[in-house]
């Protein structure tokens, strides 16, 4: 049953129906086109079209949503149509959402003179980049993204990787597909901070869709801590990492030197062994080793310290070794393992750097066999300072 109540909010309704379309058409015209309720995409064309009441010769027509307004053609012959596009330029992008817009005709000699459309609906490509983890450096990334709301409006995208106001093009004009490999992210971006993607539509470039934040990442190498080395003897290296560092490199920090001293190099198999130790190495206890990528040297790791012993000492001197007088000097030594053959050197220390290799010796005998000491008349080069 329809009792009285139920009567009067429908002629309520039906009155504010025809209040609200006679303040859109309020004025000499009638807009018929765009339809109420429409669905207009940005860069596409269509065809406004009006009524007129009157003698009008020309009209103003104007892109409007509430007190905002822009020009669309201006005085053009009142011939009850028009042909238009949607550029991007006639609005801001914080717009682009309203479903409020109108068109606005107006009498080119009288601007009060003015009738509205029914409201209608912009839509605008709209690009989503999938949630991105880590990126490894120097492997395959693999991008997705998806676009709706006039999708078929993008043709291609430009593609990139943002830090700050940084920006790194990956590809500037690619087919919009919804997936895109980078291969290979380069050494130097991985020392930044965090990252984001932006995908653009190639044609309108202010559309854009940004990813959430990630890092690019490098591999680490995982490297046991060695021990039971012994000057002279051999040592093993063995570390873990990713599959994709093919080679790496290898070295022995010791204390007092800045440089690392190199014991392998493009090792592809994880571990690598180095017989013999260099002669000059001495017992500490804070040698470390440091693995690092071949191809970008700049990734590396460092293992905890450790010791390396000796295995042969030599008694300290006390004499003076009397130089170039022929007069022989016998050189002793110990050793804690069956050693066959040894080579022995004077080794002249610096004051900046008493480790120094390969610089500040001088080979006394390359193959001493089966002992202990040898005898030596001492000789040094002029240049040389004999009492270092």
């Amino acid at each position: 049953r329809i009792n009285n109540n139920m009567i009067l909010w429908i002629v309520v309704g039906v009155l504010l129906l025809f209040v609200n379309e006679g303040e859109a058409q309020k004025g000499p015209f009638q807009v018929i086109q765009p339809a109420p309720g429409s669905q207009l995409e940005v860069t596409r064309d269509y065809s406004i079209k009006w009524n007129t009441t009157g003698d009008i010769k020309y009209v103003t027509l104007y892109l409007a949503r509430g007190t905002e307004r822009h020009l669309l053609e201006y005085s053009q012959p009142n011939d009850g149509f028009c042909d238009l596009s949607l550029n991007l330029t006639l609005f801001s992008q914080t717009n682009f959402t309203a479903s409020d817009w109108q068109i606005e005709v107006a009498n080119s000699a009288n601007s009060e003179q003015a009738s509205y459309s029914s409201p209608f609906t912009i839509i605008y490509p709209n690009i989503t980049i999938a949630q991105q983890t880590d990126w490894m450096i120097d492997d395959n990334k693999v991008i997705f993204w998806n676009t709706t709301l006039g999708s078929s409006l993008v043709d291609c995208v430009s593609i990139y990787l943002i830090n700050g106001t940084n920006e790194i093009p990956l590809n500037q004009n690619y087919v919009n597909a919804g997936i895109y490999t980078w291969e290979g992210v380069k050494e130097e971006w991985w020392v930044q901070m965090q990252y984001q993607l932006r995908i653009c539509w190639y044609s309108e470039p202010s559309i854009c869709g940004y990813s959430s934040f990630f890092n690019v990442i490098a591999p680490q190498f995982e490297i046991p801590v060695p021990s039971g080395v012994v000057v002279g003897g051999l040592f093993n290296v063995s570390w873990d990492t990713a599959d994709l560092v093919q080679a790496a490199d290898v070295y022995l920090n010791i204390p007092g030197i800045e440089e690392p001293y190199p014991l392998c190099n493009q090792t592809k198999n994880n571990w690598c062994s180095v017989y013999p130790f260099p002669f000059c190495l001495r017992s500490f206890t804070s040698y470390s080793i440091s693995v690092c990528w071949s191809e970008y040297p700049s990734i590396c790791n460092q293992s905890e310290d450790f010791t390396i012993s000796d295995v042969i000492t030599v008694p300290n001197i006390e004499e003076t070794v009397i130089v170039a007088q022929n007069i022989p000097y016998t050189i002793r030594w110990n050793t804690s393992q069956p050693i066959s053959t040894y080579s022995i050197a004077l080794y002249i220390q610096s004051d900046s750097s008493p480790f120094t290799i390969g610089n500040f010796y001088y080979y006394i005998s390359s193959s001493v066999v089966d002992q202990e000491s040898i005898s030596w008349i001492p000789y040094l080069s002029n240049n040389s300072n004999p009492n270092s």
